[in-house]
């Protein structure tokens, strides 16, 4: 966070709409241009923190180029609206930058988390978080970048709904997933038992320990 902040400082002279509109000690100078909520925001030397009430009201907002964060909240929210119909989706209410989804729709065929998440492989996307948060079973939680476009976005989604079409008709091809990398799915739990932590010349000795 405070390289973040950091290269910010070095970064508003070249950022002109919103160096006209706010300054670093979170007044806007202009009351009138849009504005866009950060969240997590302090001085790089940490003597002043924000009190996070005042973030949740509002007071402390950057405009223009530094409203991307709201972006990702929208990105989230289109996520989690195209794909609730699909997918279980343990809390109703709109979601901030995160959409969270659960396996439960999925695991009366025997798929779960982790064969979707490995099945995403396949169709080119980078699994999202899984497992968490720990309070809801087989989570998944996706959360779009700022800068992912729209129809990147879209076809997330129409895999994601391919995958459930798969769930249902044809689930070995999610646990066998993923299938188009070089290598497979890999043993996690003897992976996390048995770690190999440098590299060893006999590849018998990987492989068994693989």
């Amino acid at each position: 966070m405070k390289i973040w902040l950091l290269s910010l400082c070095y970064a508003l002279p070249f950022l002109s709409s919103a160096q006209q509109q706010f300054s670093l000690n979170g007044e806007l100078k202009n009351q009138k241009a849009p504005i866009a909520t950060v969240y997590l925001f302090y001085y790089s030397k940490g003597e002043r923190k924000v009190d996070s009430s005042k973030v949740a009201s509002g007071k402390y907002q950057f405009t223009g180029a530094l409203a991307d964060p709201t972006l990702a909240t929208l990105r989230a929210r289109y996520v989690s609206e195209k794909l609730k119909d699909t997918y279980h989706r343990p809390y109703e209410s709109d979601c901030m930058h995160e959409a969270i989804f659960s396996h439960k729709n999925q695991s009366g065929s025997g798929v779960h988390t982790l064969d979707i998440a490995k099945r995403l492989i396949d169709y080119g996307f980078h699994p999202p978080t899984i497992y968490f948060p720990l309070v809801v079973e087989g989570a998944m939680l996706i959360e779009p970048t700022e800068s992912v476009g729209h129809a990147d976005l879209d076809a997330f989604i129409e895999a994601m709904k391919d995958i459930d079409r798969e769930a249902r008709e044809n689930p070995q091809i999610l646990h066998d997933a993923p299938v188009s990398t070089r290598i497979g799915r890999l043993d996690e739990a003897s992976a996390a038992r048995k770690p190999v932590l440098r590299w060893k010349k006999d590849p018998e000795t990987l492989k068994t320990t693989a």
